[in-house]
């Protein structure tokens, strides 16, 4: 079948249904025989003219909006694609399902490369006019008043960016805290840290944490073994982890635990030592942060011809290096992005009460990585 037949045929199945029901994209990718790829580089295609309302998993017909509902932009503060990121699509899906029950129709979904300036920002809002923003990240000062000149109603999920802003957050100071006082009854007395910030102006949450752990044990306060740099598109999280590691075990005193800030920084790191022969936990302990899905699997070791010659690749699963199953800290992400959307129609309905920020808890997850 062509493409402009699939498209034609494609945009008949989902306009045919009258009853507001969203046809997932999984089920349409199953029914055309096409791969997800096509699937939504089609979808996107009749979005673009128009002729459909993407949503999160799924689409719906132009026409099934209902009327007068409210339209809420999304901003992914991400590198990555914003429906491949394993912790933002989970914020993603719980905020989607929440706008839909209160009454809201996603305007748009857009990462912040895709919306990084004032004349972009402008057309967007002028295509998609949204009645408030979501934004997903930590978005700097400058990107933040812009998007107040389109709308004062601006929710962020899981950064807390200004006062002036509502936030739903978690207290990563705290897990960091709990994370560190473990790994020292586990005996470790030289732990490290690798952090990968948004903004090199701003000291993380879990960087105070750990910090103040330190000091609470009186371990060393050794700078070498704080290792902090900002995501750029050259320097992912797995990246980061990969040098933080390296930076870290070439020392002359190396670390008996590395804790990293993110799950994704942590694997980037294990890929490292095993390809430098370093076992976990035994010589390095190493813990992670987010409780994403690729933390909880065993996976088999490989050689380290293999190793080495998938550290060149990024893209490649992290699941053919990593082992053992990781230590980390548990969020409740879809949580997250539910309160976001509640706290989105609160500031919506009632403007001129004062912003809140919403902490929601933590747990930690022990696994083998840390020995225990």
């Amino acid at each position: 079948m062509n493409k402009q037949r699939r498209i034609r045929q494609l945009l008949a199945r989902i306009t045919e249904d009258r009853d507001g029901a969203m046809l997932s994209t999984h089920a349409l990718v199953a029914e055309f025989g096409v791969s997800e790829i096509t699937m939504r580089r089609d979808l996107q295609e009749l979005a673009d003219a128009g002729l459909i309302q993407r949503r999160h998993g799924g689409v719906l017909g132009a026409s099934r909006r209902a009327t007068g509902a409210k339209s809420i932009g999304i901003v992914v503060i991400s590198f990555q694609g914003k429906f491949s990121h394993p912790f933002y699509n989970e914020l993603l899906e719980g905020a989607d399902s929440e706008l839909h029950c209160l009454g809201y129709a996603p305007a748009f979904v857009k990462t912040f490369a895709e919306v990084s300036t004032r004349a972009q920002i402008q057309a967007l809002s002028q295509l998609h006019p949204i009645s408030g923003l979501l934004i997903l990240g930590e978005l700097d000062d400058e990107k933040c008043r812009l998007w107040n000149g389109v709308t004062s109603h601006i929710v962020s999920a899981p950064s807390i960016i200004s006062p002036q802003i509502t936030a739903i957050t978690y207290d990563g100071y705290l897990a960091m805290r709990q994370l560190l006082d473990h790994l020292v009854k586990l005996g470790r007395r030289r732990i490290g840290l690798i952090v990968g910030q948004s903004d090199a102006g701003r000291m993380d949450d879990r960087m105070r944490g750990y910090l103040a752990g330190i000091a609470e044990h009186d371990l060393e306060r050794d700078e070498s073994l704080c290792f902090s740099v900002v995501h750029t598109l050259e320097r992912l999280p797995s990246k980061i982890g990969r040098e933080g590691a390296e930076h870290l075990m070439r020392l002359a005193q190396p670390p008996d635990a590395i804790m990293c800030s993110s799950d994704t920084i942590a694997l980037g790191a294990m890929q490292w030592l095993q390809v430098a022969g370093c076992k976990i936990p035994d010589d390095v302990a190493v813990t992670g942060f987010d409780n994403l899905p690729d933390a909880q699997v065993v996976y088999p070791s490989i050689s380290r011809r293999w190793a080495r010659w998938k550290l060149w690749f990024d893209n490649l699963p992290d699941a053919q290096v990593v082992y053992p199953p990781l230590t980390t800290v548990h969020l409740h992400k879809h949580l997250l992005g539910r309160l976001a959307a509640e706290q989105m129609h609160r500031r919506i309905e009632h403007p001129d009460d004062p912003p809140l920020t919403v902490v929601t808890p933590t747990s930690l997850v022990i696994r083998r990585s840390c020995g225990a």
